[in-house]
């Protein structure tokens, strides 16, 4: 299966069939010119599509035999009620653990969906390069990966972090302060 988007609409390749199924993604206009991009999209193991989006949020859709229900799309954004909420509505990145958890990389940090109760955690991270005074504040999470059973890699503008999944603690490896002449950071 292939999926190809294009302004919150999702294109899936069905190679047996060798036809495309279309999904147009609930996405409302909001005052962010991007909020129709999709960022991040993923499939889990029970096939369904998980989209990120760069202002609308986090959407999860569920695929029976190929199928989908436009009436069964989830979306979560960061004004979902209660434990459903992320940290920002600009989605960057979303991976899925060996153990089917979900973590999806904001502009203002990281969550992490349980798959079975759809509960969400939120974590945020003081990232700064301490000599480079002139940097701001980066919670932003732009690329993850799985460093081994209890780290994940995070990529943000200043430098990499080792997030310990165990007890939620982090280390910041910051870019050298070169680059910050150059405006990045």
């Amino acid at each position: 299966m292939q999926i190809v988007t294009e302004n919150g609409i999702i294109n899936i390749y069905n190679a047996d069939s060798l036809s495309f199924q279309r999904i147009l993604l609930p996405i409302t206009k909001s005052k962010s010119k991007n909020s129709e991009v999709i960022s991040s999209i993923t499939q889990d193991k029970n096939g369904d599509i998980l989209v990120g989006t760069l202002g609308n949020g986090f959407f999860k859709i569920p695929l029976l035999n190929q199928k989908y229900n436009p009436n069964k799309i989830k979306q979560y954004h960061n004004d979902s009620p209660g434990k459903y909420h992320l940290c920002s509505n600009i989605v960057k990145k979303i991976l899925i653990d060996d153990e089917g958890i979900i973590w999806i990389g904001t502009e203002k940090g990281l969550n992490r969906m349980d798959p079975k109760s759809s509960s969400i955690s939120s974590f945020y991270f003081d990232i700064k390069h301490p000599k480079a005074p002139g940097s701001e504040t980066d919670f932003s999470i732009s690329a993850i990966s799985k460093a081994d059973n209890n780290n994940l890699w995070l990529g943000t503008r200043s430098g990499l972090v080792k997030f310990n999944i165990v007890d939620n603690s982090y280390k910041v490896f910051p870019h050298h302060l070169s680059i910050f002449r150059y405006g990045w950071g």
